[in-house]
């Protein structure tokens, strides 16, 4: 599963959605992300100007290239 390439958007997983897989995150602007349900881990690449609300992420998260965002995140 994976959000790419938005721009001024504000995405979300409900409970449910993704029942513990991984999920990746690439090329977004100005967006807000709310993840509420949990993963087993998550990827975080080439994002800026966004807000992420995560949680919990089972294993790790991996935030790279990303510039000027700001992170909640319940991680193991």
């Amino acid at each position: 599963m994976i959000f790419q390439k938005m721009d001024g958007e504000t995405l979300v997983k409900k409970p449910g959605d993704l029942e513990g897989s991984m999920f990746k995150i690439n090329d977004l602007k100005n967006c807000n992300v709310f993840i509420f349900d949990h993963t087993s881990q998550m990827t975080i690449d080439r994002c800026e100007d966004c807000i992420f609300v995560i949680g919990p992420v089972k294993n790790a998260i991996f935030i790279r290239d990303s510039k000027r965002c700001q992170f909640t995140v319940a991680c193991g």
